[in-house]
This record gives structure tokens, sequence and C-alpha cells, in this order.
């Protein structure tokens, strides 16, 4: 495919007649009123600050705009930040006394006496307020309201935003054409004050249009648009409504809405910005719930809180995404803890903007500037999210490993083989129960022989000690590497995944664009331990015969519990011998040691069989924390695993004889730990390990040692001044009386003394024949069910700890400096907390629909209204506070909440109730009246023109065309971008266009993959926010690289050829040809003047190409899309390039 710089190819002529007939159109949209330059935001005529008082002065809609923009910020809610000892956001602060002896801010009744018009009127700078450091004056005019406020008593009220909504009276307005329901109503009666009416119905071309476009967010077809006009029926519109609503592109475009909200994108942004997560299956979610009509209040509780519903089920686990789909850090020097803080920070201001449009974060670090948000508030919504059990830091790479709660992503055929599978685990399981019970009946009459003979017994028990002994490692001396066999150092290095293949993804493997075939486990995988480092290494020998030897660095061998034991400084570590303790869950083990703290340690590594931090953590580990024993056995080091710890710790300068036992089982009941040869006080902190503990994945290393390490290495902190000796691995669970007499190995005993017969039975029972073969049988069931899940992807969802995690303010933001202890809590000035709700995300979803919460419902039906008209009844759909804008229509806004809420919270028929009203369907021309009394449309006399956002800017080109792929849902795709566009971000590629299937060019926007570092670039010179937080309110830009996308964008460009080419293949007569460019591109008929340009452009091109075939050949080539040959090169480059010229004019990509 050949990629053209087409502006200077189309020639001086083009751009003559670009101008020519843009400038046709342009008297259109002139008539019809230009939306305002983004920023340009007028305030509501006679509503705002800076507008003519009132007769009465209300301090919401007069007052408190002028005292939050000048005054709040040193005189506001943030207590430690308050100038003066003042606060004039409350009635109780205005009124007090202030320092000086018999002086107020504000004297109710008298201005004269109020300290406040004293400082804003001063002639003197120095003293005169807003201080000139913060370029902030309060005009005359607004001298006046003050003025005029304090004469009728300086009354206070609530922030408007923060009152329960109550349903308005609809008031009675004089009827008209476009008064066709309440909304109209509520309309023309803010209308009436300004003198104005509502303007006329739009024509129907122009009305199908419109509706089709903000419900769907894709144009109608022609033959919809005719049908639509020779409907003459009463009810053709509402029919037209009700089909676009059960449309699929209907959950497309709104639900791609509330990706926004979401931050939905599929890299983890911060620095790395890696592409390793699944996450396209929860915005398919997305779609579906939203063609399915949930009700909104379900909708936003599944995804805040779908797994601590009761029974949940597998679509309300996987709504939980909503939480997890935000930026992490997979950047090695990431804290853990302070990321874990930022990922609650992220979930807390994403359900401030999503739900309640108001600035939480602002109180992050000091009580809120302008908002009664103490910071206080802001960390107890926090908590909501402060028990997600994930890390902060995540692994990068092909490690096959998705840390934190997952759901797997399976289709049905793969759910019946992991049920059948799972069928056959619980069979085996009861046969070897079965079997273990006939055993033990069996081994009575033996173990009371035993117990009669003490020299056989301690025989017994001795050779169960050697048998099923991997390795024993006594750590008693070392002995140089030989040169021979010293392995190489290799450079550090971090290796990433391309991004997902364009294919679906197989339930049973990861695929990846530059793979062949599956990734598959590889059991024993070799690597080098610390294989950047170049000092020599030595071994220390195990007494196992056949074992290899431990390979330690930098050693340090000194007296231990049995001769000598390996201590640890701030460097040294070692490994064992390769393969020794590669378990897989399925598996039974047992790990055998003698620990001494050599000081009590915030947390510290004893040992671990896991993959490093960076490549995910697949293994076990025992840890000290606060010197209690922590043993873990996970898939990822977060979420999938199982986890025991003691109760108590073990003491500084002992030894400790700890024995780990596993039974292969997947369940936190199958581990125990012993101490000193009795079985430990331990406390079940994790108990969900469902897929492989075997590390799987690419690594920096090479393939020769690797295996159970301990020392220095990785995130956490080595055992320092601590020691370890008389190691031991077993490739089975020890029974009671084998780790008893392991300890009685090293503090000597008669080993037979404490023998119960009980113990003697569970010992002979485990040696027996027939339950070894059902032991086996059962492992190998586990065997095949493990490998299916572990090769079936996972899906990020929520989860929480099973004990949650204590929740303190953070003291200036730190996230190690605590301060105060708190409970999960929403914001109190909004709605207090009710005892009755519980204290976590299902609480928090309970605090958000109560009927009580002011802003859920306003929030949420204000950024619908946007959706429509462009602009919300409140223009900062991000922001109800104070500093945000007011409603321009406060009792229509409260209707409609009210209205929404009682519906049951029916989003269809919002959208069905807003888009039936006259002030919708109204025409978009702007007289002059209608320009000088309210410029910016914020009172609706007119329909608002607007450019469409991003992903309807490319759908419509592609719709039009024909190109458009309907397909629903699925992995994301990479059309056409630049090349090189994601060189320097990290080392993923970019699929080069002839590298995808030519499908993947022609999906729905919504469909591309959405990297946050490195967003599409003709998406972000449309807007395309990059997800790195929650949007409720796209700016809307106006930019030269707008144009040059329309133009020489090979997306468009294609478009454009396949537009052309499906017209000439259909019309034969050049008018005819020239008038259905011009409808599939802007869906209307071409005006008269329209129709004479494009014939003057279109014999032109034809010229130009007739004595020009090679350039007519150049520009068909841009684009995937096999040109039709039988169509004549002259005649399908010159309608191209009308069809660029027409998709370039304002009602191409405007809703009018």
């Amino acid at each position: 495919m050949k990629r053209m710089r087409l502006l200077t190819g189309f020639g001086l002529s083009f751009l003559l007649s670009l101008v020519t007939l843009v400038g046709i159109a342009a008297p259109r949209a002139a008539e019809q009123g230009a939306a305002p330059a983004p920023g340009n935001v007028a305030a509501p005529v006679q509503t705002s600050a800076g507008a003519a008082p009132r007769r009465q002065i209300d301090f919401n809609w007069d007052v408190r705009p002028i005292l939050s923009d000048n005054c709040f910020r040193c005189h506001g809610p943030d207590e430690k930040n308050r100038q003066a000892n003042l606060r004039l956001d409350t009635a109780e602060g205005a009124y007090a006394a202030l320092r000086r002896p018999g002086t107020f801010a504000i004297v109710p009744g008298k201005p004269a006496e109020s300290q406040l018009i004293f400082r804003v009127t001063h002639a003197n700078a120095a003293v005169r307020m807003p201080p000139q450091v913060t370029n902030k004056v309060v005009t005359p005019q607004q001298v006046e309201i003050l003025r005029a406020w304090i004469e009728q008593g300086a009354q206070y009220k609530p922030h408007w935003a923060f009152m329960v909504p109550q349903r308005s009276a609809v008031p009675a307005v004089a009827a008209g054409p476009s008064v066709l329901s309440d909304i109209d109503r509520f309309v023309q009666a803010r209308l009436d004050r300004e003198g104005l009416k509502l303007s006329a119905p739009a024509d129907k071309e122009t009305l199908i249009n419109r509706v089709t476009l903000t419900l769907t967010g894709l144009p109608p077809t022609l033959a919809e648009v005719d049908a639509f006009l020779a409907d003459k029926s009463p009810q053709a519109y509402e029919k037209l409504v009700d089909r676009l609503l059960a449309s699929p592109a209907y959950g497309e475009h709104v639900g791609g809405q509330w990706l926004d909200i979401a931050r939905y994108a599929e890299s983890d942004g911060f620095l790395d910005d890696t592409h390793d997560r699944l996450l396209w299956p929860y915005r398919d979610w997305v779609i579906a719930a939203t063609n399915k009509n949930m009700p909104f209040d379900q909708f936003a509780t599944w995804q805040l809180a779908g797994d601590l519903l009761p029974s949940h089920t597998k679509e309300q686990l996987l709504a939980t995404a909503f939480m997890r789909v935000g930026k992490r850090s997979t950047e090695n020097g990431a804290i853990d803890e302070e990321y874990r803080v930022e990922y609650a920070v992220d979930r807390a201001m994403t359900v401030g903007t999503g739900f309640l449009a108001m600035t939480v974060g602002c109180a992050r670090c000091h009580d809120h500037k302008y908002d009664p948000i103490p910071t206080k508030d802001f960390y107890s919504m926090t908590g909501f999210f402060n028990s997600t059990d994930e890390p902060g830091f995540y692994a990068p790479g092909r490690s096959g490993i998705t840390p934190g709660p997952t759901m797997l992503w399976t289709d049905e055929a793969t759910e019946k083989e992991i049920a059948g599978q799972r069928a056959a685990i619980a069979k085996a399981e009861a046969a070897y129960e079965t079997a273990r019970k006939a055993a033990a009946h069996q081994a009575g009459a033996r173990a009371d022989a035993l117990l009669s003979n003490p020299a056989q017994l301690k025989h017994v028990i001795e050779q169960s000690l050697t048998s099923d002994l991997q390795g024993h490692y006594p750590f008693e001396a070392t002995a140089p590497i030989p040169t021979s066999v010293q392995p190489e150092p290799v450079p550090q290095a971090r290796m990433s995944p391309p991004p997902l293949a364009l294919e679906s993804l197989s339930p049973r493997c990861y695929r990846h664009v530059s793979d062949v075939g599956c990734q598959t486990m590889r059991t024993g995988m070799a690597r080098l331990v610390d294989s950047w480092r170049t000092e020599p290494l030595t071994i220390s020998a195990s007494t196992t015969p056949g074992a290899p030897p431990a390979v330690i660095l930098t050693p340090l061998l000194r007296d231990g519990v049995a001769g000598k034991a390996f201590f640890f400084d701030d460097n040294n570590r070692g490994v064992l011998g390769q393969d020794i303790g590669y378990f897989e869950r399925t598996q039974p083990f047992s790990v055998d040691l003698w620990v001494m703290p050599g000081s009590v340690y915030d947390e510290a590594l004893v040992f671990s069989h896991r993959e490093a931090d960076n490549a995910g953590n697949a293994g076990y580990i025992l840890r000290l924390i606060e010197n209690r024993l922590w043993f873990d056995i996970a898939h990822s080091r977060a979420g999938n695993g199982i986890a025991i710890h003691t109760r108590t710790p073990i003491p500084v300068g002992k030894w400790a004889h700890v024995t780990l036992t596993y039974d292969g089982s997947s369940r936190a009941k199958g581990l125990t730990m012993y101490l000193d040869g009795a079985p430990a006080d331990v406390e079940v902190f994790r108990d969900n390990l469902s897929r492989t503990i075997i590390p799987n994945g690419d690594s920096n290393a090479g393939d020769d040692v690797y295996g159970v390490q301990f020392g220095q290495g990785g995130r956490i902190k080595t055992l320092k001044d601590g020691a370890i000796d008389e190691m031991r691995v077993y490739t089975k669970a020890l029974t009671p009386v084998e780790v008893r007499a392991l300890h009685q190995q090293v503090k000597p005993a008669d080993s037979t003394a404490s023998v119960t017969r009980q113990e003697l039975i569970d010992l002979l029972v485990a040696q027996d024949t027939k339950v070894a073969e059902a032991l086996n049988a059962l492992t190998a069931a586990r065997n095949i069910e493990n490998e299916t899940v572990s090769l079936t992807p996972e899906v990020l969802v929520m989860g929480d700890l099973p004990k949650p995690r204590p929740t303190y303010v953070l003291v200036r933001g730190n996230y190690d400096d605590h301060g105060e202890e708190i409970q999960p809590r929403g914001l109190n000035q909004v709605l207090p907390w009710n005892p009755a709700w519980p204290e976590n995300r299902l609480g928090l979803a309970q605090w958000l629909f109560d009927a009580k919460n002011p802003l859920t419902s306003r929030v949420y039906v204000n950024r619908v209204w946007q959706s429509h008209f462009g602009r919300g009844l409140v223009e900062t759909a991000e922001d109800f506070g104070s500093q945000g804008s007011l409603p321009t229509n406060p009792e229509l806004l409260d209707y409609l909440a009210v209205s929404f809420r009682e519906s049951g919270w029916d989003i269809k028929k919002l959208h069905k109730l807003i888009v039936m009203s006259g002030s919708y369907r109204q025409q978009s021309n702007a007289n002059e009246e209608l320009l000088r009394k309210d410029p910016n449309n914020l009172l609706l006399a007119r329909y608002t023109r607007l450019r469409m956002p991003a992903e309807m800017v490319r759908d419509q080109a592609l719709a039009a065309s024909g190109l458009l792929i309907r397909k629903i849902g699925g992995p994301s795709v990479y059309p056409y971008q630049p090349a090189n566009m994601w060189d320097g971000f990290n080392a993923y590629d970019y699929p080069t266009p002839d590298a995808v299937p030519a499908d993947a060019h022609h999906r729905r926007a919504m469909y591309s993959f959405i990297k946050r570092n490195a967003p599409h670039p003709a998406m972000a010179s449309f807007d395309l926010p990059d997800r790195g937080s929650a949007t409720a309110r796209r700016r809307t830009s106006n930019s030269p690289l707008q144009a040059l996308v329309l133009l020489d964008d090979p997306q468009f460009l294609e478009a454009y050829r396949a537009l052309a080419g499906s017209v000439l293949k259909a019309e034969t007569a050049q008018d005819a040809r020239l008038t259905k460019v011009f409808r599939l591109a802007t869906r209307r008929h071409p005006i008269a003047e329209e129709m004479a340009a494009m014939r003057d452009y279109y014999t032109a091109q034809l010229q130009r190409y007739t004595n020009d075939r090679q350039a007519a050949v150049q520009l068909l080539s841009v684009g995937v899309t096999p040109v039709d040959q039988s169509i004549d090169p002259v005649q399908l480059a010159a309608l191209t390039n009308l069809t660029t010229v027409v998709m370039n004019t304002p009602d191409a990509y405007s809703l009018r």
C-alpha cells in the first residue's frame, strides 16, 4: 500500500475548488449559528454572577459564584490554608466576629458595616480584596450584587447540587409548533423571560440525520432517509426513534460514551504503558448491558460491587472490570504500596467524576478549597477500594500472569470441559478418601505391632524420612564452582509482548501478533541466578545422593543449629540445585528448615521458588513479616493463591524449626505449618488458588541454574543478620510423625516416645500402595484441569481481601504518612452515611442510589442531555461544585432527574424523552435576535450545531463508503496509523496495515486499540481523551490538524475512494452521481449552488486525470481495499477527489 501527501498532490485547483464548495456551505452554517469556541463559556442569561441583579438576590445563583471565584481559595472550606480565620462559604463563618473588635465580614441588612463590602471596594490596592497577586477583581456590577444581597439579609443556602431534587411543577406556556412535551414547556418558560421562543421544527432530512447520529453514532442510510421522508404518518418520528433505540448500534454508541467515564484503555499508562491485559470483554459487556437497557442503578452497582452481590453471576463479576481498567504500574522501580494507594485514589476519583460530578481529588492533600469536602471524606471514599486484593507493582512481559482478582474468559465449550474436569477431580478425591479409609482400617494391626517394637518403629520412621527426599542442604561447607561450568553473565533486560492479536483469543491460549501459536507452560525452566553479576559463584553440596549442589554467591557460613549454617548479609544469596523444588499446584510437597531471625523485620525473605517480581511471582515463598511466618503458594502475587501465617512472631536470635507441608489440593486447608515439630497456630490469609504456579514466560536469564532461592534479590529485603540451616525438600506432604522426627534429629530425644497410634496409622496410610495409586490418579485429574484453566485467558475483576485493610488519612497525600484511621464512607455533605449500609463497595452503591442522594440522577441525566445537545444543562458535566457552571434551567434538570429515578433508572426511556422533545427537534438556524440575546444558545431557542466527536467523524465516513464492518464486539483492532508512532514509549510495535486482516481497518472506532501514552493520532486530533482518568466532558477543539486528517489520512482517503466506486457502479448519469455523493456524505439533497460547484470541480478533475492517468492510479492505491478494476480509473479518481471535497464540508462532519 502506498501512502502519499495529497494536499500537494491535489494542487491549487483542488484547494480553490475546496474553498469554493466549503464557501457555499459556510453561509448555511453561519445561519445555523456555529458552536462557541472552546472555553468561551457564556454564563446563563441574567442568571450569572456578572448579570444584572434580580429583585431578590439568590445566594446560589447570584452570590456564591462571586465568592467562590474570588474568596473561597483563602476563606473557604480548607481549614489549614484559611487566611485571617475568616470563612465565607458558611453563614456561621461569615457572620462571626473578626479579629479586630467590633468588626464583621458580613452584617445582615447592613452592607455599610460589612467588612466584605469595605474590602472589595477599597481604593488602596494593598487593602482591597482579592489580593493583587491573584489577578482577580470583583467588578462594580458584582459589588452591587453583594451589596443588595446583604441589604436583603445575606441569607445563605446549601449549594444547589447538595439539595435533593424535587419534581418541579410543569409551567404553563403558550402553544407552539415546537412545544411538544414537558421538556419544551420548561425550556419555553425560561425563554419567555428573554422574550424568545423555540425555533420551528427542523426538516425531516435534518431530523433523521441528527437523531440517528446522536442515538447510534452512525449516519442513516439513504434508504432509511427516503423511507422516513415517505412516511407521512404522525408517528413516523417516534417509530424512527424506537427503531434506533432497538438497534445494536445504540449500545455501541451509548456504551462507548460510558467508556470515557470508565477510562477504558488497553495499555497500563504510567512510564512503561505495557499492553498485556485482556480488557475487551468488559467493553463488550458494557455494549450488551446498554442494548439490554439495564437500569442505571443495576448497571452501576454491578460495576462497583458485582463481586459482592449474593451468589454473583459471571456477568456481574465481569462488570467489576470497570474498577480495574485504570492505569497501573509495571515499572521495576515502583514502590508497591505507593501505587496500590494510587489505584484506590484513581477509583475514588472515577466515582467522584462519573457519579457525583465532584472534583474529590482536590481534597487529597488538603481540604477542598472550594467545596465542603474535607481530606477525611476523600480518604473515606478511597477506603471502599483500599482492600482490593491486588499489588501496586504489576508484572510486565509475557509472564502469562495476571495479578489481582480475575475471572476465566471461557467459551461455552471450555466451560463444559472445565466443569467435566472438576467433576472428575471430585470423583478422584472421593476415591482417594475411600482408599485412605480402607488403608487406615488395615493399618491398625501393624501400628499396634510397631508401637510394641521401638526399634522397628524407629527404622520405619527413618526410612520414611529418606524416601521422596529431593535434597538435603546442611550448608556445612562451600567450594568454588568449576570455571568450565561458570555461567556467563547476561545483561539485565526487560521483554514485553506485542499487542494482542486481531483474531479472537482462543480460550485455551494467549496469541500475539508475532506468535505462530500458543504460549505454553514449560515446567522446570532453568534460570541464571543474578545473571547480571560477575562475581564468582560457589557450591554447597547436598547429602542426598544424586541431588545437585546449592549455588551460593558470597557465602557466609557460621555455627548453626547443627554444624554450620548459612548467614545473611546485605548482598549474599543462594539457590538450591536445578529442578529442586519445582512443583505444580497439583503436587504434594514439603519444605523443612531451621530459621533464626537476626532482628525484627518489616518484611524479609526466608526462601522462595517463584518467578521474579517482573514476571508475575508464580510459585511459593516463605517470608517473615514482623517476624510472623507467612507462607504463600500462588499463581500471581495477589489474588490467585493460598496463604497462611502464624499469629505470633518467632523470637529474634533463636533457632526455630519450620516445616511446611502441602497436599496438592489448591486449598488453604491443604497447607500445614509446623513450628518446632508441632502444628503452629496459623490464620488463613488467602484461599483462592486456581492456576499454575510454575513460572511461565520469557526471561532475561539463560538456561543454567534456577530453583529455591534465599538471600538478597528481588523486591523483598533479605534476612539480614539471620540464618537458615538444615534445609530439606520433599515430594510429598510430611505427616506429623515425620515432622516431629525431623525436629528431634536436631533436638535429640526418644523419637518414638511421643508417637500416638493414630499418627502412626496416618504414616502407614501415606505409605500404602493403593493410596499412592489413588493419589496419583487424583494428581493426574488435577493436572488435566490445571492445564486447561492455566491456558485460559483471564479478565481483571474486583475482589477484596478476606480481612479489610485499615484506611488512614494520608498526610499531604503521602502513601506512607498515616494520619487518623477512618472507615469507608461517602461524602458527608452530599449524604450522611447510613449505618445500615455495609462498609464496602456495595454500601457505596447503596449510598449513590439512595433517594436522598442529590447528585447521582442529576449527574447522569445531565450527561445524557449533553450527548444530544453537545452541552449539558450544567455545562461543567465533570464539576457540580462551587467552581462549576450553574444549571441553565435548574427546574428542567430536577424534573429530568426525578423522572429518571422514578422510571426505575430507565436509560432508553430517558433518551427517548429527550429526543422526542420539540427542543431537540427544532432547527439550528440562528437569526440576529438569537445571536444577540443568547449567542452560545445556552437557553436552547434553537438546536446547537456541533462538530461530531472523534469516533463519529471516522465511523460516518466508513459508513457512507460502505466499508464499515458492523460486527459487534471482539478483540480490539489496529486501523491505519502513521508508522513509528509508538517509538520511544516501549518495545511494542504497531502492526503495519498489510499485517492485519483488511476488515480490521474498517471496524467502528470504539474497537480500535487505545494506548494511553500514544493514542491514535487521528482520533486524538478530534479530541479523543487518553483515558488516563474519567472524562465526563470532552473538549471540542478546532485545529488545522483536523482538516489534514480528513484530507490526507489513509482511513478517510480509502473511504472516499470506496464511496466514489460504489456511486459509479450504481448510477450512470453525472448529476445522479454527484447528488448521490453529496447525499451519502451529508444525508441531504444539494442545493442548486452546490450542484453547480460540484459539476465544475468534477469536470476539472476529469480533465486533470485524463491528462495524467498515473496520478489517478497513485491516488487509488491508498488503502488495503482492492480497487475495482472494472471502473475507469480516471472517473474513479475524479469522483474520489470530489468526494473528498464534499466530505470536508461542515455538513458532512457536523451535527446540525
